[in-house]
């Protein structure tokens, strides 16, 4: 009773003005937190193929819509997150900012159910203002809320609290069917955005079992229709996702789960993509981490038998919550297992145990009790806030995201994403596309810092002088860097970009001239794209090399070979039923009809 007491657990679950404040003061508090990123953009990473080259997501027609409800897309299955692109579309078409408002806003909305879910669990609003104060700021989230592609973070743990909340309600509710429809339907709506909150019902039975006391194959019984919802969209998901050939293994498990349950802590390292250095095969570091799941596990089959009552069953629930809602992306074997924005649900359950902590501290009869944890609050709640700034400060550095993450991290993707954002920007500078314009208005004082040429650079982009001296410089000088990045990213160890980043270079040794050096990494890009597991990408790049081949083929003045090359490209589109590559035959005929003609002369 004494334990009771000091957790607040014996208070009741009547809501007052301030429960309500809180409802609207978090939000507003994520929203001013995450008001920078408004400004950032689209990133070359997903959000190409999620949203600006998605034609799934352009009007709610019965056609898209029926598409995106039953059809996989991007090797996903996730009709909740597509359609909430959708949404945003059709308020502002492909306007990044509407996109960003988006994120931002369901951020807020888990904000506030944090602190309803917190309230309901502990009784406790200190408990509760606590946890959704700390969920504001915890910097793992701005990866799930910065980058519209991880949308499906925010949309599955909106839903998927809903669900929880109803579940919650029912027991005090006069109409506990309905809460239940709607926690089923909240449920099957958030794991359809992202199958990672597939874990709820296993926590909403621990929940009945450990708190409430109900029976234990009654409670299993009545998380059946959360069972068959997430198995349906489960397998669906599955089906949609490309082997990835990496081996299960209990070490690399614990590895991940060691530094993920580090970075729920809040003093991680957060970028985009960390180093990834599994522990060898065999050695003491290998054994040690394949231990820490056993360990795990055995802790809470343990505290399952041991843990009954208002505060240890919740207490276990919480901590069970943490653990298992960090399993589903592991499933998988990704080549990057450690990753932000799978820490956004998990977070949820350890900010709230972190939030309880505190207020069990307060309350300690001790004098010192509450001073301290107030100190520990406000620490711990700025130490994250000034995390977070830091790291939105990098998603809106016009030198893009990767910039500072090459700083941080040795992973060839980085640098290759990075050489990327250089060539977009020179290539659309090239054809004399405003918002490139804009960005290299942005760009070029990091760029061309103690550079003579700056002045003359913004002079010409202030005019719209598009063919200056200066541009033209300063679009050479990002091709430059771009190949720079490229070639340090093709020199160390890489699997999923290679092929990518031979046939980016290609394309700048091609404008440049050198036609042989870009046939050269066109034939290993098209050689390496093979190992994609993913058919849709694999036929994608294979068409795009073979299209630059013909290119180069065509002012070789070499017709039977530019005219193969454009036959590969159209066996690819027809085999992958997409148009990557326009008027593919037109071009096939042209070819065939230059056969016998002399090659044009040097400069035509």
């Amino acid at each position: 009773m004494a334990l009771a007491v000091e957790l607040g657990i014996a208070r009741g679950r009547r809501w007052s003005a301030r429960d309500f404040a809180l409802l609207i003061l978090l939000p507003v508090a994520t929203l001013v937190l995450y008001a920078s990123v408004l400004d950032a953009g689209f990133l070359n990473l997903d959000d190409t193929q999620y949203v600006v080259e998605n034609p799934w997501i352009r009007g709610f027609t019965a056609a898209n819509v029926a598409h995106v409800l039953t059809t996989p897309y991007f090797a996903n299955y996730s009709p909740a997150h597509m359609l909430s692109y959708s949404l945003d579309y059709a308020i502002g078409g492909l306007d990044a900012s509407v996109f960003h408002w988006s994120n931002n806003l369901w951020a807020a909305l888990v904000a506030a159910l944090v602190f309803a879910v917190a309230r309901m669990l502990t009784r406790n609003w200190w408990a509760a203002c606590a946890a959704g104060v700390l969920f504001v700021v915890h910097p793992a989230h701005v990866e799930a809320i910065a980058w519209i592609s991880s949308r499906k973070d925010l949309v599955s743990a909106a839903f998927a609290l809903v669900a929880v909340c109803a579940h919650l309600a029912r027991e005090e509710s006069r109409r506990p069917w309905l809460c239940d429809v709607v926690a089923v339907v909240a449920f099957l709506v958030g794991v359809s955005a992202k199958p990672s909150v597939v874990v709820v019902p296993v926590v909403l039975w621990t929940y009945d079992v450990l708190v409430a006391g109900k029976p234990f194959v009654r409670s299993a019984l009545h998380k059946l229709p959360f069972v068959a919802a997430a198995v349906f969209v489960a397998l669906r998901a599955l089906g949609a996702q490309p082997e990835t050939r990496q081996s299960f293994d209990l070490a690399h498990l614990g590895r991940a789960l060691g530094e993920m349950l580090w970075l729920l802590s809040g003093c991680g390292n957060y970028v985009l993509f960390r180093d990834w250095h599994p522990p060898s095969a065999g050695s003491a570091a290998a054994i040690g981490w394949a231990a820490l799941p056993l360990a795990l596990i055995a802790s809470l089959a343990l505290g399952f038998w041991r843990c009954r009552g208002p505060v240890r069953g919740t207490l276990f629930v919480l901590v069970f919550w943490t653990l298992v809602a960090i399993v589903p992306s592991q499933m998988l074997v990704f080549m990057h297992p450690v990753t932000d924005r799978y820490l956004f649900f998990p977070s949820v359950a350890s900010t709230i145990l972190i939030g309880w902590g505190l207020a069990a501290l307060a309350e300690r009869a001790a004098p010192w009790g509450r001073a301290v944890a107030v100190v520990a609050f406000a620490a711990l709640a700025g130490v994250w806030c000034a995390k977070s700034v830091s790291y939105l400060r990098e998603w809106t550095d016009p030198r893009s995201l990767w910039y500072a993450a090459s700083q941080r991290s040795g992973e060839p993707e980085v640098v290759g994403y990075l050489g990327t954002h250089y060539q977009d920007i020179a290539d659309q500078l090239a054809a004399q596309q405003e918002p490139a314009r804009v960005r290299a208005l942005a760009l070029a004082p990091l760029v061309w810092r103690d550079d003579g040429r700056l002045a003359a650079l913004e002079g010409e982009l202030a005019r719209k002088q598009w063919d200056g001296p200066a541009t033209r410089g300063f679009v050479d000088e990002l091709h430059a860097d771009a190949v720079d990045d490229y070639t340090r990213a093709l020199s160390r160890t890489t699997t999923r970009l290679q092929p990518d980043l031979r046939f980016r270079r290609a394309k700048i040794e091609a404008e440049r001239g050198d036609y042989a050096a870009a046939r050269a990494d066109l034939e290993l890009a098209l050689s390496e794209s093979q190992q994609f597991t993913l058919a849709e990408r694999r036929l994608e790049i294979s068409a795009r090399c073979h299209q630059a081949l013909a290119v180069i083929d065509w002012h070789d003045a070499d017709w039977d070979a530019c005219a193969a090359h454009f036959r590969a490209v159209e066996r690819c589109q027809r085999e992958a039923g997409a148009t990557w590559i326009p008027d593919v035959a037109s071009w096939i005929a042209k070819a065939e009809a230059h056969r016998g003609v002399a090659p044009p002369a040097a400069g035509k």
